[in-house]
């Protein structure tokens, strides 16, 4: 009985863990998805505005000042041909998820942009951002969590062991 009751504890235990763990992982990807949303309409925003070559040329300057103090966040304007005509330092688009040659995790979207000049062919946009604090948040919470989990494992059996066996007593 003592067995029972400690493992339909433990099982509910790591489902509840695993759930939240989850929630807050899906917390942080919004999160994330909310601030490149904003900055890739930020962008397509200063691409609409271009209404010449001379514009699309001060277009790079015009991104780096609206990006100064976002450190983790990568940006990078791509003509249909592949060339780049923006760029942020370290900007590596190969997929939603990914990690950079220098070990870091980042998060990205991209989308196509058009300018303001007739004629002319959609831009490809990529927005990305570093999402290193987050995978080290999520790790520190799933050992507190999942250590948590095991200790009230752990005292869940130990409490059970002593309610069977106050429970019983009268039968012995």
């Amino acid at each position: 009985l003592t067995m029972l009751f400690a493992l339909s504890s433990t099982v509910v235990l790591l489902l509840l863990g695993y759930l939240i763990a989850g929630a807050v992982e899906r917390h942080f990807e919004e999160q994330d998805m909310e601030v490149l949303s904003g900055k890739l309409k930020l962008t397509q925003h200063a691409l609409e505005k271009a209404h010449s070559q001379a514009d699309l040329d001060a277009l790079p300057q015009q991104l780096a000042d609206s990006l100064v103090g976002h450190d983790g966040l990568a940006v990078i304007v791509l003509a249909q041909d592949g060339r780049t005509l923006f760029a942020t330092r370290a900007a590596e688009f190969p997929r939603t998820v990914w990690t950079t040659g220098d070990k870091r995790p980042l998060r990205g979207i991209s989308a196509l942009a058009r300018t303001g000049i007739k004629g002319s062919r959609p831009l490809i946009v990529g927005v990305a951002t570093d999402v290193s604090h987050h995978e080290h948040f999520m790790k520190s919470f799933r050992t507190t969590l999942w250590s948590f989990v095991i200790l009230a494992a752990f005292l869940t059996g130990v409490l059970g062991w002593l309610a069977v066996r106050r429970g019983l007593a009268p039968l012995q």
